[in-house]
């Protein structure tokens, strides 16, 4: 089955297809579609603590009986792996695409708006650009590939880049942890604690007062267009203060009744306010508002 044939023979084709079949073949017929020569291959290896990219450099091929495939299974027996199931064995590598070379990026470099993509439950997929901010992540892997040192920032005590860096690097579950840190700094006489995960749509810190008793309550969208939310249920008493805090959202965001809204400015003031007290102050190199380092690149000292 060519993937790539006209739309005509595409509808002749899907026809001796079960239901089934046809959805999951017209997925991977998309996601072929998509990948052009000169598109950015990603390949996530946690373990090495690295992110392989390499330009593409043909369109996908698709082979039945490859030249080569004996050799990829006496590769295998060697290495005391399963062969049972050839056919299996050699899809692994037989439906691919070509890369000129795969370099190494170090996941740190990675944005964290791209590093979010590569950890879904799908083994393959497309990194989609972050419009609301018009962030590209063609753009961005280009300059990484040419340059991957020029990821490691200099010191700032700006908001605007601060913002910027958090958009970069600061992934969701990473920014509910962030969140809960800067509301007990700026609340100290509190206890906060993290809790539940990203994505789950319930609250994700909780704050208790000297008394004992609940005091706040915080739920953290990552990217929030303004839908309607509700963090404390009816059974909470009325004096809890509710923070709705997000990094990604459109500049005139409504916010429902009632909550403090945390917006990427607030947090990246927040931040800046204790960044001499923040281990993630010092990963992307902001400068607590106090020490103006007076040259780019140098650490600030505290007196």
């Amino acid at each position: 089955m060519d993937l790539h044939c006209s739309d005509e023979e595409w509808v002749a084709l899907r026809r001796d297809l079960g239901k089934n079949w046809r959805r999951e073949f017209q997925k991977n017929r998309n996601f072929v579609r998509a990948i052009e020569p000169g598109a950015i291959a990603l390949v996530p290896r946690p373990g090495r603590g690295v992110v392989y990219a390499g330009r593409v450099t043909s369109p996908f091929e698709l082979l039945d009986d490859p030249p080569w495939g004996e050799e990829y299974l006496q590769l295998r027996r060697k290495q005391r792996l399963d062969v049972s199931d050839e056919c299996s064995h050699l899809a692994d590598v037989a439906q691919c695409i070509t890369v000129d070379d795969f370099r190494p990026i170090p996941f740190a470099s990675v944005p964290a708006w791209i590093r979010r993509s590569l950890f879904g439950r799908s083994t393959y997929g497309l990194v989609g650009p972050l419009e609301s901010l018009g962030f590209d992540p063609y753009s961005a892997l280009v300059k990484l590939l040419d340059n991957p040192r020029s990821a490691f920032p200099s010191w700032t005590d700006e908001l605007d880049e601060i913002e910027r860096r958090l958009v970069e690097a600061v992934g969701p579950n990473q920014f509910e942890h962030l969140c809960v840190a800067l509301l007990q700094l700026e609340h100290p006489q509190e206890s906060w604690v993290h809790i539940g995960g990203s994505g789950d749509g319930g609250v994700d810190g909780i704050s208790t007062g000297p008394n004992g008793k609940v005091v706040g309550m915080l739920q953290c969208k990552w990217a929030y267009q303004g839908e309607s939310l509700t963090i404390a249920d009816s059974a909470a008493e009325s004096c809890v203060r509710q923070v709705l805090a997000s990094i990604i959202h459109p500049s005139e965001v409504t916010v429902p009744e009632g909550l403090e809204f945390w917006s990427r400015r607030r947090i990246a003031e927040i931040l800046r306010k204790h960044a001499n007290r923040l281990p993630l102050a010092l990963s992307l190199r902001i400068a607590h508002v106090a020490d103006r380092p007076p040259t780019t690149g140098q650490i600030p000292v505290d007196d």
